[in-house]
């Protein structure tokens, strides 16, 4: 089953002989979304959720004290998806 933005296509290529089947497949470090999601802490209120002395909710984390941070994936470079290189030996 493919999951949401990841294309199943299979690209088959003919190299002096033998067959090379590139088979796509989501990326195991991020899942297949293409980014790695994380939590930093808020710099504004320095991970209270509170300003003007905690008499306020932090207007910038919505007072959870931190920030959802997504940063594209080093492994894919943000396609979702890595490639296995099959060789096969063709006549």
């Amino acid at each position: 089953m493919a999951q949401k933005g990841v294309s199943i296509v299979l690209g088959v290529i003919i190299i002096v002989g033998l067959i090379a089947a590139v088979v796509p497949f989501p990326c195991s470090r991020c899942g297949g979304k293409g980014f790695i999601t994380s939590q930093v802490t808020c710099t504004t209120c320095g991970g209270d959720g509170k300003v003007a002395w905690g008499l306020l909710t932090c207007p910038d984390c919505g007072g959870r004290g931190y920030k959802t941070v997504q940063t594209t994936c080093p492994a894919c470079h943000g396609r979702g998806t890595a490639t296995l290189v099959e060789i096969l030996l063709g006549r």
